[in-house]
C-alpha cells in the first residue's frame, strides 16, 4: 500500500516509523553541518568577543601599571643619582667648621684626661689642630691641670681639663 502513496505521504505503519526517523535524522544533520564562518551560527560568539574584549582591556591596564611604575623607579633612581645642587651658605659652612674644631679639640682633652687619671704624664703630642701653641700645665699640689693656650678661637674663655676631673671643661 505504501507504494502507491507515496506522493501522498500516506504510510503503512512500518514506513511511518522509517520515514520519522529518516526526517529526524536528516534534520539532526542539517544542525550538526559546518558552515562556511565558524561564528557566523554560533549562540556563544557574543560571550567569545566580550571575553576577548575583556582580555585585551585587562591586558591594556597590566602595560599601563607596568610602564607606569619603571618610569617611577626610573625617575627615582635619577633624582637620587642627580641631586640638585643647593647654594652653599659660607656663614653656615664657616660654623659647621668651627663646630668640628671643637670637638676634635675636645677629644684631645678627653684623651688627655684619660691619662692623668691613671697618674700618667700625657704626652706632649697631644694637643688641638690649631695654631694656639703648647698646652698650658699647672699645678696646685696633687691636682693636675692642662687647659688650652687660646681658647677665644673657639669662641670660649676656658678649655681644660684636670686628673680630678677628667672630663673636658668648656667655658664661655
Amino acid at each position: 500500500m505504501c507504494a502507491n502513496f507515496v506522493d501522498d505521504k500516506v504510510f503503512c505503519e512500518g514506513c511511518v516509523k522509517t520515514h520519522e526517523a529518516k526526517k529526524f535524522v536528516s534534520s539532526q544533520n542539517k544542525k550538526n553541518q559546518p558552515s562556511n564562518n565558524i561564528f557566523s551560527d554560533n549562540p556563544r560568539r557574543e560571550q567569545y568577543e566580550s571575553r576577548k574584549r575583556r582580555n585585551s582591556n585587562g591586558k591594556s591596564w597590566i602595560w599601563i601599571v607596568i610602564v607606569i611604575c619603571s618610569t617611577a623607579v626610573y625617575a627615582q633612581l635619577y633624582f637620587y643619582t642627580n641631586p640638585a645642587e643647593a647654594p652653599i651658605d659660607q656663614q653656615q659652612l664657616a660654623t659647621n667648621q668651627r663646630f668640628a674644631s671643637i670637638v676634635q679639640c675636645l677629644n684631645v682633652f678627653r684623651q688627655i684626661g684619660q691619662v692623668l687619671t691613671v697618674g700618667e704624664t700625657p704626652d706632649p703630642q697631644l694637643k688641638c689642630e690649631d695654631p694656639g701653641g703648647p698646652l698650658v700645665i699647672t699645678t696646685n699640689g696633687d691636682t693636675l691641670s692642662i687647659s688650652h693656650p687660646n681658647p677665644s678661637i673657639y669662641g670660649v674663655s676656658q678649655i681644660s681639663v684636670s686628673n680630678e676631673n677628667p672630663f673636658p671643661i668648656l667655658l664661655d
